[in-house]
């Protein structure tokens, strides 16, 4: 029989505990799966069965005493290490919703609004169907595989026992923000652009024919409209995601440090 000794032992355990502290907060935040709709064990069972999968692949990790003072600051370490680079995806995803809801309220559907099970908050459908759609596009192009690639990779340029965030990586991450407006003003702007040019042709509708009523008229038309723009801007919601997922990416080979 084989004798595990207790330094065998500890070493395993402490092996195993500081990848599962990043990669576990990692699982918690990643969208899509860090919804409400997945439980909570579910992805305690993803990160450890993601943990031993990599487990090979990783540097030795630190010999810390237990419950001391740095023990203590590297699992909260590890956590905001794994936290941030979901939250990071989390951007991309809140670029879409804004864009959704930007349509929405230029459709005048901006009232119709449903509770998210990915967000666990009420949102416009709009934003509802494009996030959808922005997720099943994330799966189809293996983005999740991409994300655990760049943990996996971040152990060596940020080891455990390694300085952690310093404040350029803060503030590179709070420019990184931006990112939902500059990505929502791209998906929503084809969409937008053309139902202020109806709402404008039925300004001018009004003022050549004030009898009318616009509000039994126009609703139900800008309505109508708005619906055929956003099949025909579906590619372009296709092609603004994929360009933010590039530029997560890229942001990420930066921010890792490779």
């Amino acid at each position: 029989m084989f004798a595990v000794t207790a330094h065998e032992l500890t070493q395993a355990i402490d092996g195993f505990f500081w990848p599962f502290l990043r990669i576990g907060a990692m699982w918690m935040v990643l969208p899509v799966f860090g919804s409400g709709t997945v439980p909570s064990r579910i992805r305690i069972i993803l990160a450890a069965v993601t943990t031993l999968l990599v487990l090979p692949l990783l540097p030795p990790p630190p010999a810390w005493p237990v419950f001391s003072g740095a023990w203590f600051l590297g699992v909260i370490q590890q956590l905001a290490l794994g936290a941030t680079m979901g939250f990071v995806l989390q951007f991309v995803f809140e670029a879409v919703l804004l864009g959704g809801q930007m349509v929405a309220l230029a459709m005048g559907l901006g009232f119709a609004e449903m509770s998210d099970p990915l967000r666990g908050v009420s949102s416009p459908v709009v934003s509802q169907y494009f996030s959808m759609v922005a997720s099943l596009l994330f799966l189809a192009a293996g983005g999740h595989l991409l994300v655990f690639q760049w943990v996996v990779v971040s152990f060596q340029s940020l080891p455990v026992d390694g300085p952690g965030l310093a404040f350029v990586d803060l503030w590179a991450l709070l420019s990184w923000s931006s990112l939902i407006f500059v990505g929502a003003i791209k998906i929503a702007l084809p969409a937008t652009i053309a139902l202020l040019l109806v709402n404008l042709s039925f300004g001018v509708i009004s003022r050549s024919a004030p009898s009318l009523n616009l509000l039994a008229i126009g609703f139900p038309a800008a309505l109508l409209f708005g619906m055929v723009m956003l099949n025909l801007t579906m590619p372009v919601l296709a092609q603004a995601f994929a360009g933010m997922l590039s530029e997560t990416w890229s942001f990420f080979e930066t921010w890792v440090g490779l």
